[in-house]
Order: structure tokens, then sequence, then C-alpha cells
């Protein structure tokens, strides 16, 4: 079977979703395959910062993904024997954004919300499961190929856009370099109804917690609280799966509850960037690009900054072919990762990660006193928020 349309996407995730509707609501033809059946309702990115929201709200979807999540006003850093660290407050950039707080809303409703957008537009074609192949530049554009239950099919396009994810099967087929490293502890989280603010003082919706022994962060969702613990890499998986393991490391957040975990997740971290994400005809976006530490929150919304961007830049390729737009998006997009994304992701981790007692406290005392100071302190909202990356990364020409 062959197709045909004016913008292939690739991976059904928020940020394929994004791109297939916003290239749609611009006049243009998108067929997006997703190589899933049913999409997994699972416990991954659930966090949406101020200025993703801002471009969120221009799809008319932010009112559907509050009322499925959560808003967070604040964010706070706390030591694990002595409580509250530092509180920053979303509402000192109030002058800055249309919406001064985070979204907690997990990224399977966001792509519901999506979805429900995609299925009644008149531009888009769903394939799902079609699960990509492989594709080839022609003279008059791309073709993808893919593998459906019925057989092997075809769509040729003007572009294609790879959102599937870190192990890309288009990036690989481009033999684009993914370049950086694997994060030697694996990060283990593990989800649960009981609520925590009942027990601990001051608890913000968003905490990233320090500790002598081992550090953790909490992020409560609408009905649940998600914990993430680092975990030696020569843990076994088995170790980590028995249920007296899973209330032991809640219990060390929280002793004497007998906690219920609804959902849990091992999985390892990356911090890798892509050389270049644009090849010709096709354009990588979201986790096909980069991947960095879930610490910050910003893998996913740095996805969906990756999606405007593109959708800004494609109709003018399309339509006269001048792809400038498509390279400043790449380097714009490159910087936006590594000096945006990953930077924010190391500090936290070395905050979180001191062991060294006078060390560890030297650091305590530095966020204390940021914390402290409003000056500093909006500072740090702005680089958390994810808007200084994004206003150095327009600079990029």
């Amino acid at each position: 079977m062959k197709y045909t349309a004016d913008v292939i996407v690739v991976g059904l995730g928020p940020v394929g979703a994004i791109v297939a509707l916003r290239m749609a609501l611009a006049g243009y033809t998108v067929t997006l395959l997703e190589q899933q059946r049913e999409l997994p309702q699972d416990q991954r990115a659930s966090t949406v910062h101020p200025p993703t929201l801002d471009m969120l709200a221009s799809l008319g979807i932010l009112e559907d993904m509050i009322c499925r999540g959560i808003i967070c006003p604040y964010f706070q850093y706390r030591d694990h024997e002595t409580g509250p660290v530092a509180r920053f407050d979303y509402s000192s950039i109030a002058d800055i954004v249309k919406h001064p707080y985070r979204v907690s809303c997990e990224q399977w409703k966001i792509v519901e919300i999506l979805l429900e957008r995609l299925r009644v537009h008149p531009k888009v074609r769903i394939l799902q499961p079609a699960r990509a192949t492989g594709y080839e530049e022609t003279d008059a554009g791309v073709i993808v190929y893919a593998r459906t239950d019925t057989g092997d099919i075809s769509v040729s396009g003007r572009y294609a856009v790879a959102c599937d994810g870190i192990r890309s099967t288009l990036r690989n087929a481009a033999g684009i370099d993914y370049s950086g490293y694997t994060i030697t502890d694996r990060y283990w989280v593990l989800t649960t109804p009981f609520d925590f603010a009942d027990v601990m003082p001051r608890l913000s919706y968003v905490n990233y917690v320090t500790d002598h022994d081992r550090w953790y962060s909490m992020v409560r969702g609408r009905n649940h609280w998600r914990v993430l613990f680092p975990t030696s890499a020569e843990t076994p998986d088995e170790e980590l799966v028995r249920p007296e393991a899973e209330r032991e490391a809640l219990c060390s957040v929280y002793p004497g509850i007998d906690y219920r975990v609804t959902h849990r997740k091992l999985y390892r971290v990356h911090q890798r960037v892509v050389e270049t994400l644009r090849h010709g005809r096709l354009i990588l976006c979201g986790d096909a690009a980069h991947a960095n530490s879930p610490l910050g929150g910003q893998g996913m919304n740095s996805g969906i900054h990756d999606a405007f961007n593109l959708t800004d830049a494609l109709p003018d390729a399309i339509d006269t072919g001048n792809t400038d737009g498509l390279d400043r998006y790449s380097r714009q997009r490159k910087h936006a990762a590594l000096e945006g994304v990953q930077a924010h992701a190391r500090r936290n981790e070395e905050f979180l990660r001191e062991r060294d007692p006078a060390e560890r406290q030297k650091k305590i005392d530095t966020m204390r006193r940021i914390g402290a100071d409003p000056v500093e302190s909006r500072k740090y909202v702005i680089r958390a928020a994810m808007l200084e990356g994004l206003w150095a990364a327009e600079k990029v020409a």
C-alpha cells in the first residue's frame, strides 16, 4: 500500500502529536505512523513548565490538561532530616509568562487530549500499528517505509519528522551520531496513592531531596505521588521488583506506612545529543534528537519546544524550498539541549548527589541563600522554568 502526505511524522508521543497537529492546522496533509497498537498509560514524563504551557495554550488543550492533572505553583529543595531548604515560586515570573506555574500531567494524558483533535482533523491520517523500517530521499522528497499487520507500506512526502524516541529507527537509518553517555546509576520510580503531604510538613508538589545516604525526588500527580530513587547498576532487577524492596524504599522517605504501589519503572538515564537535527529531508525531534536526566522535568518540555520551533520553520521549506529555517532549527535546538536542559540536569544532580558532609552543607547553605534572596530566587526560577535556555537558543543564528 502506498500513501502520500506533505509531512510524515513517525512516533505518536506528545512531540509527534504536536508536530502533526500544528502542521495540519497550518493546512498541510500529515500521515502519522505509530508502531504500538495501544499507547501505554505509564508514569513517564509529567512535568509541564510555564513557557511550555504558554505554547500548549495556543492549541486549546491547556484547560483539559489542568482538569486531568494538577497545578504546582512552586517547587522546593529539601533536606531529608531537617525539611525545606529553599522554596521557589513561579509567581516571581508572572510578568514574563502567561501561566506562572507548573502543571503535573502525565504525557499519555497529553497525547490522549491531542489525539481527540487529530482523529477528527481532515488533514491527518493515523496509521497504527505501523512500524517504520527505513526511509530514502528522492528528487521530489522522501519516502518512509513501514510494516503493518497487513503488510509493508510506504508513505511519500516532502519531509519526514522522526519523533520515534531514543532508539529512533530513522535516525539510525540516516547514520546520525547520537553522542553522549549513559549514567551508571539506574532510576527507580515508584508511584503510590499515599498522600505524603498529610505527614510531611510544608511539602511542595515538586520536591528535590538531598540526604547523606541517598537522594530522591517527589512529584505530586492528580491522585498519587511519584518518588524517584537512584539505584546502583549492581543491584539486580529481581531485587527491586520485590514488594518488600518497594515498601522499604518508600519507608525511607516516611516510615511506618504500609504503602501500596500502583506503578513502578526501572530505567537507565542518558545524556545524549545528535550531531545535527536535520539530515536532508529528515528532521529529528524530541528523544530522537536528545536525551537527558529527568531531574528538573525538562525532557518532554524540550521535545515540545522542538515541535513548535520546527513547525514554525517547516512551512517555508515546503512552500518555497528555503531551508534556512530548518538549519536554524537544528542549531537552536541543539544549543538548547546542550547548554540549557543538560546543564540544568547536571546542576540538580551535583546538588543532590553530594555525600561529603562539609561539601553537602555548603551546597545546602548556598541553595538556602538563593531561595531567600528575591533577585537570585527569580533568576533560579527563570533557569528552572527553561526560559533562560529558550532565550539563549533564540539568539543562535
